[in-house]
């Protein structure tokens, strides 16, 4: 590789660093507008998300962290398209399953069925993983959703300690009962 060709990397690699961070630095504004996913999809990862991670007196939900918007800016951003696809399957699996049992949209049912659906499916998600040693689409959802909560300013300043400069590392220190994890 000559000079002008790593040149020509470097400047790409910086340009695409620089796009993908606004694409998230806008994920978290009011008036982001969805790049992969449908809005009814993210309002759906935000509502599910807020069914696992609700608002406390604590800490924010994930509803409030934007883990939809996040979710849909990741995807595009980051996801090869084959796991992008998976995305969206397991989307579509989520809302056919939920009207096959409980004969509306997630969204239309009430916050105390939510959780019962949720409870269920997560039952069924380690029961199906465990016979097939496959990887249940559940699982990948409520996956990426603990990733975007757990990485939001939200849920690493109100729902776990978070320390911007720590004084040094501490690997096995143990955590006395009721108090928060570490973020980092």
């Amino acid at each position: 590789m000559n000079r002008r060709e790593l040149l020509s990397n470097i400047g790409g690699i910086s340009l695409g660093l620089a796009i993908s961070s606004d694409a998230f630095a806008t994920c978290f504004s009011s008036n982001y507008k969805p790049v992969f996913l449908s809005l009814k999809n993210i309002q759906l990862l935000d509502e599910i998300g807020e069914t696992i991670l609700p608002t406390t007196k604590d800490s924010p939900g994930a509803k409030a962290a934007k883990v939809g918007n996040f979710i849909d800016a990741i995807a595009y951003n980051c996801y090869s398209p084959e796991k992008q696809q998976v995305i969206k399957q397991s989307i579509t699996k989520f809302e056919q399953l939920c009207k096959q049992t409980n004969k509306v949209d997630f969204l239309n049912l009430s916050p105390k069925k939510r959780h019962e659906f949720l409870v269920n499916l997560d039952k069924l998600s380690k029961i199906t993983s465990n016979e097939n040693t496959q990887y249940h689409y559940f699982k990948s959802l409520k996956s990426i959703i603990l990733h975007a909560y757990f990485t939001s300013k939200q849920g690493m300043t109100t729902s776990l300690r978070y320390l911007p400069i720590p004084t040094k590392y501490i690997g096995d220190q143990p955590l006395k009962a009721g108090e928060k994890s570490w973020a980092l």
